[in-house]
């Protein structure tokens, strides 16, 4: 996969809900540009080169799917079987943060407040199982909320984590399970920057 800090620049989705703004780059990892209320940042702000450049490791938030943290020198063993994976960022010799943030996602749904980006994934040499995952991405005048879904289509169970840099851990999903992580961050009233 070579150099996967860096993607083909894409469209910025923004989405809007009273003074709260969130700027999200499908074709970047599905990863969250910039958040803001009342234009102050509340998640780190991706530098305008990052953003045009589609450099996802330096965006404010971004998708750790199917796996969180790191897979030691980038050897998967699961039950009896060890899986070789590609290490995806030299010169570490591991496989760090899954896939979901060094692919394009899809929007499925999106109005002025929400989005829903989708992504689907076929065994490769980064991650050798089938699943799909969706990210829902909801601003109100109180915050952003975020909740990441991955789902196995694989006959074996494996582990399977999601989360955005804050790791839920990982756990053995059935086939067609869905492990759901979800995040909120307040502004206003709830909390202020």
């Amino acid at each position: 996969m070579g150099n996967l800090g860096h993607m083909p620049a894409a469209e910025q989705v923004e989405l809007a809900a009273g003074e709260c703004r969130v700027f999200v780059c499908p074709g970047t990892g599905g990863a969250i540009a910039r958040f803001a209320w009342r234009d102050a940042d509340i998640l780190r702000r991706a530098p305008d080169e990052a953003i045009a450049g589609g450099t996802v490791r330096q965006m404010g938030c971004y998708p750790l799917v199917p796996y969180s943290n790191r897979i030691g020198q980038a050897r998967l063993r699961f039950g009896t079987e060890e899986y070789a994976l590609q290490p995806n960022l030299p010169p570490e010799p591991h496989a760090l943060h899954g896939v979901g943030w060094s692919r394009s996602w899809k929007v499925a749904r999106r109005s002025a407040s929400t989005a829903r980006l989708e992504l689907a994934h076929e065994p490769d040499a980064d991650w050798p199982f089938a699943f799909e995952a969706s990210q829902s991405i909801s601003l109100d005048r109180e915050g952003l909320s975020l909740a990441l879904e991955p789902v196995s289509h694989v006959i074996d169970a494996y582990a399977l984590a999601a989360s955005g840099h804050a790791g839920t851990g990982m756990r053995v999903l059935a086939p067609g399970e869905a492990l759901r992580a979800s995040m909120r961050i307040g502004v206003g009233s709830e909390c202020s920057p």
